[in-house]
């Protein structure tokens, strides 16, 4: 099938069936999804950058997702600008994935996480890398004894 002589091909014919059948179609999204490396990359700035707001703004640990992105995007540009980042500059949508697998538990292999998401779209750092376990253990008790 074709339109005004333009080949339509699978996808685009799902879509007008779509339409078609809904009367919408959702506007699909196509992310290129960054290597190994680059994501590894991301995601050691994003734990960097909440580390730094943390210890200059202890007042007020939790960031929202996208001052977290302003900042690592900063951070990159300089980074390329002194020839230090490799990479093309990552766009909002892998950068917020990157920020949730800062805070995903399955990419630490000692179980301790860089950031820990708070509430849905705000992460702070993980108090656990600070401290050590002794410390850890006495602020969870003295946690749990002050909920009864």
């Amino acid at each position: 099938m074709s339109l005004e002589g333009k080949a339509i091909g699978t996808g685009e014919l799902s879509q007008f069936r779509t339409a078609l059948q809904n009367g919408f179609a959702y506007t699909p999204t196509q992310h290129i999804q960054p290597t190994e490396e680059e994501r590894n990359a991301q995601i050691a700035i994003i734990s960097r950058v909440i580390c730094q707001q943390y210890n200059l703004h202890q007042n007020k640990p939790i960031l929202h997702w996208k001052s977290i992105y302003f900042r690592v995007i900063e951070v990159i540009k300089k980074e390329a600008q002194l020839g230090i980042w490799k990479h093309k500059i990552p766009e909002i949508e892998s950068v917020r994935r990157n920020i949730n697998y800062s805070a995903d538990v399955r990419r630490y292999p000692d179980g301790i996480t860089d950031s820990v998401c708070c509430t849905p779209g705000n992460y702070c750092f993980n108090p656990a890398k600070l401290l050590d376990f002794e410390t850890r253990e006495k602020l969870l008790k003295i946690i749990e004894e002050s909920k009864h």
